[in-house]
């Protein structure tokens, strides 16, 4: 029964698998819905995001958040596992030495608050049921903040979180103000965060705004960590693309003074094209005219480039992205460093 219930149920006894319906890492379909209300409506507890799992090793190099006290999911995992190791030694249980304790927030709310599965996974080398382990250690856990209550259910170890204490963790966090989790992990340590980098044919895409404010975000965070970090947007303004590129605002550019032209199928044919093309004639009127058409695709993917950096400034401006370096490909390849670090590697 114990085993057909383990494969019916997740690692946390949570409901049947087929019953679920949520996305690829189970967020919830709306994001109101992911807060729990508890103790009144001055206090509500967020329920986790589903990130990786995480159990805290201490390490002279991994200083903890400044101004904050142990991680709660690691004070949830550090109370089961002293109660594991007394149990283990009052009742001479083997295999027990070693074994970490993972702690994750089950499903279902009725369910408590923090959840250890760590009875299922004892329970051959422990040659007992995991209903009998998950007793033994609720019966040794040391009930106090924030510990309310511990439980024992179909083999887990359930506990429920003190609300009293989870208020006072609420003035904490209004005392730091910003300072909240700040930490000094990386002083010392320059990052380069390299986000969005569009291909400058064209103007950002829907892509973007996801991958925009995640690198933004990323860059924040190694900032809150002590970290320089330098927000960098490299422009491919070289290639084969980028020649593609200037040829097809030059076939734009006559179009508009009655040139008979087709646009290739490999072209940009997008309007954005046309009014790169328009704002040249505007600029400059016909005074490209007398040039070749390979001669004015050189000079209009310049102006091609300029028009799509201003966009991509703006766009960047609007989702509230500053870039400390717009670094250009083709300036790299200009100042030689390219290929003098290329001749430093074959005499490698």
């Amino acid at each position: 029964m114990e085993r057909r219930e383990r494969r019916r149920r997740d690692p946390l006894g949570r409901a049947a698998r087929a019953t679920r319906t949520r996305g690829l890492h189970r967020q919830h379909p709306h994001a109101r819905r992911g807060v729990r209300a508890r103790g009144g409506p001055h206090l509500a507890t967020l329920r986790r995001a589903r990130t990786e799992r995480r159990h805290w090793r201490a390490h002279a190099h991994c200083p903890r958040l400044a101004g904050v006290s142990t991680l709660l999911r690691d004070q949830i995992a550090s109370a089961i596992g002293d109660a594991l190791g007394r149990a283990s030694k009052e009742l001479g249980w083997n295999g027990v030495d070693g074994v970490p304790v993972e702690v994750e927030r089950p499903g279902n709310p009725a369910h408590g608050d923090y959840a250890s599965s760590v009875a299922l996974r004892l329970s051959k080398a422990v040659r007992k049921s995991p209903r009998d382990i998950a007793k033994a250690i609720r019966e040794r856990v040391r009930v106090a903040p924030p510990i309310a209550s511990v439980e024992e259910l179909n083999g887990f170890v359930n506990v429920r979180l003190d609300t009293a204490w989870l208020a006072r963790q609420i003035d904490e966090i209004v005392r730091e103000g910003t300072d909240f989790g700040r930490t000094t992990a990386l002083q010392g340590k320059r990052i380069q965060v390299e986000f969005i980098s569009a291909n400058p044919t064209g103007p950002l895409t829907i892509a973007n705004a996801r991958g925009g404010p995640l690198g933004d975000v990323l860059s924040a965070v190694l900032e809150f960590a002590g970290a320089r970090v330098d927000r960098e947007y490299y422009v491919e303004d070289t290639g084969t693309q980028f020649d593609v590129f200037g040829r097809s605002i030059a076939i734009r550019y006559r179009q508009l003074f009655g040139e008979e032209i087709e646009i290739p199928p490999d072209a940009y044919a997008a309007d954005y094209v046309k009014d790169i093309a328009a704002e040249i004639k505007e600029r400059d009127g016909d005074r490209w005219m007398s040039l070749t058409l390979d001669d004015q695709a050189k000079r209009f993917a310049d102006v091609g480039l300029e028009w799509v950096l201003r966009e991509a400034k703006r766009v960047a401006a609007m989702l509230g992205i500053r870039y400390d370096t717009w670094y250009s490909q083709a300036e790299m390849m200009r100042s030689g460093y390219f290929q003098k670090t290329l001749e430093e590697l074959r005499r490698l």
